[in-house]
């Protein structure tokens, strides 16, 4: 990203924004150093898939037969993945009846308040009642510590 920005930079022009995987699922945006590059010259993320494929709403973790419509590869990972991720979910599910919002919600409000003012989301939405969920994600803000906790849980 960097030499993105450099070569842009050299032509005049700005990196304004990068779209990236990035959720409390998978965090490489942070371990790869995309994230603190960005902050640099003042890029936003964009994060692709913040709910992964709803996997982060515990449809999952309650109904693992829905696994089946995955791709096989994508099946594998989440079925390896399943046991490391329940504390997370179940994290996200309490913080969410806590504030009367669904856990996709603070999952959201996670990855848009996490970092200040340098990362978004880009949710998919497919059917309207989806779409305002994800617009209603950012009426309210997670504490701190409510910020930390799902960071820590979600170093797997």
């Amino acid at each position: 990203m960097r030499r993105a920005h450099q070569v842009l930079q050299a032509l005049g022009l700005a990196l304004k924004v990068n779209q990236v995987q990035y959720n409390p699922f998978d965090r490489s945006t942070e371990k790869n150093g995309a994230l603190d590059a960005a902050k640099e010259p003042g890029v936003m993320i964009i994060a692709c898939t913040p709910l992964v494929s709803g996997w982060l709403t515990g449809k999952c973790h309650r109904q693992p037969e829905l696994m089946r419509a995955e791709s096989w590869r994508w099946r594998a990972k989440l079925q390896r993945d399943l046991a490391k991720s329940r504390a997370l979910v179940v994290e996200l599910l309490d913080l969410g009846g806590e504030r009367q919002v669904a856990a996709a919600q603070v999952a959201l409000n996670w990855l848009i308040n996490g970092h200040g003012e340098t990362d978004a989301a880009v949710p998919d939405a497919t059917n309207v009642h989806h779409a305002k969920e994800s617009a209603d994600a950012t009426r309210f803000k997670l504490a701190d510590g409510d910020i930390s906790r799902l960071s820590e849980l979600s170093l797997f």
